[in-house]
């Protein structure tokens, strides 16, 4: 047993050391050896972390994906239309704003009903929630996106919100609601404590609390909840929704 921990141990400090290596020549010529075939390392090379806002468009018949992408933290792009063949985008969001000056961190895009793609994001501080579109509608591969002017949407220090972080794809609830759309994001009540707090909104520009969509008292802060529509449960279950 303690022979298969040190070459665990041994096999994660080199892959480790590979990935650094790749990480601080960013942008040149490097052996390309050790780069997965299947999976995605953006270029030019450098640290990234979790998967934000992936979303298919099917009026380009392409997939989006978006990711923690430098220190600190902003939005790599990158497109594929068979989820194997990606090509870079430029950075989706960067840090050029006061209230996400110190990162952008995780979110979601929501496809809106007009085929409009919104991404809802988290910053550095927890204490809001932020919206951006695709700077041209017109422009197939969403290649630069704009924050709207009204940022935050959603603002703890200024709403009464609870503090929180990476808010969710949003969906329709036909039973409560139908004219509205909901998400919630990840925080923590108090000690000790997790929840998901759930907001509702008319628009995707005004959003209003509806209380804690599950909470738990022994987790601790909840990071990135997800909350999506189980289409197959649903039809075997006489058309009620099921998430």
């Amino acid at each position: 047993m303690a022979l298969q921990r040190t070459v665990a141990l041994l096999v994660g400090v080199l892959m480790l050391l590979d990935w650094k290596v790749l990480g601080v020549k960013n942008g040149e010529d490097v052996d390309r050896t050790h780069l997965p075939d299947l999976h995605y390392v953006p270029e030019p090379y450098n640290w990234m972390n979790d998967p934000n806002g992936l979303y298919y468009d099917p009026r380009t018949e392409l997939y989006h994906l978006m990711f923690q992408y430098e220190t600190p933290r902003t939005w790599g792009h990158a497109y594929s239309k068979d989820l194997l063949h990606w090509t870079d985008l430029p950075i989706a969001l960067d840090t050029d704003e006061p209230y996400d000056e110190g990162g952008v961190y995780s979110g979601s895009t929501t496809l809106l009903d007009d085929g409009t793609p919104a991404i809802l994001y988290s910053v550095w501080t927890n204490d809001k929630t932020c919206l951006a579109f695709p700077s041209n509608l017109a422009d197939p591969y969403a290649s630069n996106w704009s924050k709207v002017p009204e940022n935050p949407v959603i603002d703890s220090t200024r709403d009464g919100a609870p503090d929180g972080r990476d808010p969710t794809t949003a969906w329709r609830h036909t039973v409560v609601d139908p004219e509205l759309y909901y998400m919630c994001y990840g925080m923590s009540p108090g000690p000790n404590q997790g929840a998901a707090v759930t907001f509702s909104s008319p628009d995707f520009y005004t959003w209003t609390e509806q209380g804690y969509l599950h909470e738990s008292n022994w987790t601790g802060f909840w990071e990135c909840p997800d909350f999506f529509s189980d289409s197959v449960s649903t039809r075997k279950r006489d058309g009620v929704p099921h998430f």
